[in-house]
């Protein structure tokens, strides 16, 4: 095995998971997107085609919250739980950003350093898995984010997030961590970076747009 692809899915590409891959229909629940992170339609069917490339491998991890986890009753009671995670001073994206960051964690300790390890993402889970790479204390080899915008509702919700830095910043910072490649990213969001990216002064990785 030389590189590992760990695909961060939401409610729905984690039913459409279990039935390509698995072979089993969702439970209710566990297709139910609670997140509406926007995953574009073929994700998955891309990230498998990769697996043609000899020595790669894929590993899909739903967050706290998503697929198996969805939080079960109507919209209604959904809320009510991702308000309990701002009693207590977070975000249930917040927390979920934690929970990729214990997922790369665990794989490295189970195929050691060697392997490249990149972070895929869509939509907003490709926002999530941006922060992730932030605040990794792993390397990983790139984050690959496809269907970034920087419309507010397609962004996860960390307090007061809005107040220290912009969507632009924040993908500014993981590019400092690792190497970025973004797929169909808003215009807005990619210009700055670039830039910056450029600045040798910056250091950090590289900045791909496609």
């Amino acid at each position: 095995l030389s590189s590992l692809n760990l695909l961060v899915a939401d409610s729905e590409l984690w039913a459409e998971y279990e039935s390509v891959v698995l072979g089993r229909t969702a439970s209710p629940d566990a297709a139910r997107d609670n997140s509406d992170t926007g995953v574009s339609a073929g994700m998955l069917q891309e990230q498998i085609k990769r697996l043609k490339n000899k020595g790669t491998a894929l590993a899909v991890f739903a967050p706290r919250g998503m697929g198996l986890h969805s939080w079960n009753g109507d919209s209604k009671k959904r809320t009510q739980i991702r308000r309990r995670f701002q009693l207590i001073g977070t975000t249930a994206d917040a927390m979920r950003v934690w929970d990729i960051r214990r997922a790369v964690q665990v794989l490295r300790q189970q195929v050691g350093d060697k392997v490249r390890l990149h972070l895929v993402g869509s939509g907003t889970n490709a926002w999530l898995a941006a922060a992730a790479a932030v605040v990794l204390d792993s390397d990983i080899e790139s984050a690959r984010l496809t269907n970034l915008s920087d419309d507010r509702d397609q962004r996860p919700v960390f307090l007061n997030a809005d107040r220290s830095f912009t969507p632009s910043e924040l993908l500014a910072l993981a590019v400092h961590r690792t190497d970025v490649v973004t797929f169909g990213a808003a215009d807005g969001l990619i210009k700055s970076v670039a830039r910056l990216a450029q600045d040798a002064q910056w250091g950090g990785g590289d900045f791909t747009v496609k």
